[in-house]
């Protein structure tokens, strides 16, 4: 714990506990209110146990050994930036102490929580039990995010569908459609090709005239289905 590694803030905490104890202290109708009042002293005793117990489970709830040790800690880091503001180490591990006000609905500050409660002692009940059910929600909400995280990719690989008139239906090959004329044309230029490879293939011991005039007419042939595509 703290307490043993740091005997200045085991002072504060101490001192901190010392003040709850006063706190905690039942309330007692002096003599003089008693003698000076007109109410039955039965009806008296009732109310002061009544009022007492509300103290008494304020004071286990508010005033555990976290919410001490908490307080002592932020204490003593307020009262070395005063005297030193400048020292490096003065924020060392600052982020490990929980503050009122803190939004315990973040990952970082129930990590907070759960780390402060891990092997402390006087931690009531109650405070467990809220605890675990942050850690509890905390996984739920973890799980619910990966899911959510999960359709916002399906939707996003359904998107196209929403208009598939103009997504979907030009990449589809159909009678007039823009892939069936590019496939058309495709068709034509290989056979195109495989003509004027032929052709090559049958210049063979013709003169270089011949040659060069069939060379160009294939050419122009070439360049024309190109130039149509």
């Amino acid at each position: 714990m703290v307490e043993n590694a740091d005997p200045i803030l085991a002072l504060k905490t101490t001192f901190l506990r010392q003040q709850v104890r006063v706190l905690s202290q039942p309330l007692r109708p002096s003599e003089r209110w008693k003698k000076g009042s007109d109410l039955p002293e039965e009806e008296v005793g009732i109310a002061v146990k009544r009022a007492n117990d509300i103290v008494r489970r304020h004071n286990n709830s508010v005033y555990d050994g976290i919410a001490i040790r908490n307080l002592a800690t932020q204490i003593d880091r307020l009262y070395w930036k005063s005297t030193n503001p400048e020292d490096p180490l003065y924020d060392e591990d600052v982020d490990a102490v929980s503050r009122q006000g803190d939004d315990f609905t973040r990952d970082d500050n129930i990590a907070k929580l759960s780390s402060m409660v891990e092997g402390e002692e006087g931690v009531s009940e109650d405070l467990q039990l809220q605890i675990q059910s942050l850690q509890e929600l905390q996984l739920r909400r973890a799980e619910l995010q990966k899911k959510l995280s999960s359709y916002r990719h399906l939707q996003s690989l359904m998107e196209p569908f929403k208009d598939p008139q103009n997504s979907i239906q030009p990449n589809l090959v159909t009678r007039d459609g823009p892939l069936a004329d590019e496939l058309a044309k495709s068709k034509a230029l290989g056979i195109r090709v495989a003509g004027r490879l032929t052709g090559l293939e049958e210049l063979d011991g013709r003169g270089d005239d011949e040659d060069d005039d069939l060379m160009m007419e294939e050419d122009e042939k070439l360049a024309a289905v190109l130039g149509s595509s």
